[in-house]
């Protein structure tokens, strides 16, 4: 790989962490594409395509790609409105009363209406290949009905937003919700309804972001937050006319109060381990990031030697299979790299390596 690549994946900044629950799905690579067969982003989205509301956790330690599958999984569904709820901001006041709870998650989707849920509005490259697909689809249906003489009404593409967010904001304020406490769930259920008609985008909400509590100094605190979670502040939400994905980290399962909730879930998926046989899959995530910054032709074995792979793959197995790990390590090796003089053709192990212990200090 030239150096003005390596320079170019520098100031692109192509291997941080993806932070937007947009950007997540746009920068994913499935994991049915790296494993084969149909249990993760293909079993999401049936489930999700179900009449009826399910309930669905997503299991994986953190950093495995738990968000980032939710979000792919949404942007091929552009019917759907995902929801995403941050819970690692919630203290413990919040977790440990059903009220306030539901009182923050009606606070966090009246800020996405406020931006005419903006970051759906923009669809990309997977939500317009879905929509292609269903154009494509309706199309062929089309001249099915016309030979009959019928004519295909409605049309395709992203739903309104704007029109969305006002109905949504509208349910919110008209009910006593933020003022009076013992009418949250209520709430809850009154912006349920905005989505009832024909037509409407199937709402999907999402209790994501608690892998933050995981790096907190205080675990003892960190295992009550994810106990309140489950034991109290989810419970009425089983019970919310509305899909709903709960990202769950891999230790959480021995809870009593996680295995007390999982009785009612509809289906726990779980993220796929590459311990011991990572090189492939990260490949297939390395040269992703790469194919997807402007200005950058080159293929993978052009920026990484085969060392430099063989050490981002210890990371990941020694790193608690933490994608997000590895594309951190790979984001401080390019921006070294881009700094020295002169700029390397290519990364070896000692750029990882050295990565690797600047980010352990």
């Amino acid at each position: 790989m030239s150096a003005k690549a390596i320079e170019r994946l520098a100031e692109a900044g192509a291997f941080e962490p993806s932070e937007g629950f947009a950007e997540l799905g746009e920068r994913h690579v499935d994991f049915d594409q790296l494993v084969g067969g149909k249990k993760r982003e293909a079993a999401l989205g049936k489930l999700l395509q179900r009449a009826e509301p399910v309930k669905v956790a997503v299991r994986g330690p953190s950093g495995s790609g738990k968000s980032s599958m939710v979000a792919a999984t949404l942007a091929d569904l552009p019917s759907h409105l995902p929801l995403p709820i941050a819970i690692a901001s919630a203290d413990i006041g919040i977790l440990e009363s059903q009220t306030l709870f539901g009182q923050f998650i009606i606070r966090e989707i009246n800020r996405q209406a406020k931006t005419k849920f903006a970051a759906q509005a923009k669809p990309g490259w997977r939500q317009k290949r879905a929509l292609a697909r269903i154009a494509e689809t309706a199309g062929a249906d089309s001249k099915i009905r016309q030979r009959g003489g019928a004519n295909l009404s409605g049309t395709l593409g992203v739903p309104d937003y704007a029109s969305i967010a006002i109905e949504v904001t509208t349910a919110i304020t008209s009910t006593t919700t933020l003022k009076n406490p013992s009418q949250s769930l209520e709430g809850l259920a009154e912006v349920a309804r905005v989505f009832t008609p024909k037509g409407k985008p199937t709402p999907v909400l999402i209790i994501d972001d608690a892998d933050k509590w995981a790096s907190s100094t205080d675990q003892a605190d960190a295992e009550k937050r994810a106990q309140l979670l489950f034991s109290t502040a989810l419970q009425p939400l089983l019970t919310l006319p509305m899909h709903m994905v709960v990202a769950v980290q891999d230790h959480w399962i021995e809870l009593p109060q996680y295995e007390n909730l999982s009785k009612r879930l509809t289906q726990t998926i779980e993220i796929p381990d590459f311990t011991g046989d990572a090189l492939g899959p990260l490949r297939e995530i390395v040269a992703h990031r790469i194919t997807d910054t402007d200005g950058v032709s080159e293929h993978l074995g052009a920026l990484l030697d085969d060392s430099a792979l063989v050490r981002l793959e210890a990371e990941y197995d020694h790193h608690d299979r933490s994608i997000r790990h590895v594309l951190r390590v790979l984001d401080v090796a390019v921006k070294n790299a881009a700094d020295e003089s002169p700029v390397p053709e290519r990364l070896t192990h000692v750029h990882i390596r050295h990565a690797a212990r600047q980010l352990a200090s």
